[in-house]
């Protein structure tokens, strides 16, 4: 039912009366004014201090957000260092490195290699070659390249065929095939087979009936995409 105030304000009347009799004594006076000067200094005081307070919890975000930076920072500095150090350890020893896997095909040097085992051990080469292969690998063809683009990820182990074909006795090829095996340039050695060679030759340069050794090799290197 809606408030009529003309019919129903009579019933309130005499509680204004008795709140206005209150107010006017000096100890009420001077309570509501201490209340609301109160209400009104904390209310300015609030908006007064809120954007300090802001501050400060801003700040506090902040040391704590540097604070974790920071530990992270000494972390990649510790593994910077250790890093570094490992790599010292290792110094020398990164040109075997090279030279196990080089960073073009260099086909010319691997067969220069194995002719000059041959050639060291007595036997008679008949045949050395290699499969169609670069001279130079992507990354030397195109120096220009940008480095990221040359990084590790795009790095792959390819390989270059070799053939080669000597002949000998079973205690020069057997040599032969152990240092082949021992070359600091990584070769594997995808197939080979020994054969008589009754070629009358080979058979009085060597006093008895001489084997073909016929080997197919992979000379590894690395390259990039």
């Amino acid at each position: 039912m809606p408030f009529n105030y003309k019919t129903e304000l009579h019933r309130y009347k005499r509680y204004y009366q008795s709140l206005e009799g209150v107010a006017t004594k000096p100890k009420a006076r001077a309570y509501t004014t201490a209340i609301f000067s109160f209400l009104a200094i904390s209310l300015f005081g609030w908006y007064a201090i809120r954007p300090t307070i802001q501050t400060i919890l801003y700040l506090q975000k902040e040391i704590e957000d540097n604070k974790l930076v920071s530990a992270q920072m000494e972390e990649k500095i510790g593994k910077l260092i250790e890093a570094h150090a490992t790599y010292q350890s290792v110094e020398n020893d990164i040109g075997y490195l090279t030279q196990a896997i080089p960073p073009a095909p260099e086909a010319l040097t691997a067969l220069g290699q194995i002719r000059n085992i041959a050639i060291i051990r007595g036997a008679s080469i008949s045949a050395i070659t290699s499969s169609g292969a670069p001279l130079l690998s992507n990354e030397q063809t195109s120096p220009n390249k940008s480095t990221v683009t040359r990084g590790i990820s795009n790095r792959k182990i390819k390989s270059v065929q070799l053939s080669f074909i000597a002949v000998g006795t079973y205690e020069l090829l057997q040599g032969i095939i152990e240092d082949i095996v021992s070359l600091r340039r990584i070769v594997t050695i995808e197939s080979l087979s020994f054969t008589p060679n009754r070629e009358s030759e080979q058979q009085l340069l060597f006093g008895s009936i001489p084997l073909k050794l016929v080997m197919r090799l992979n000379a590894h290197y690395i390259d990039s995409d």
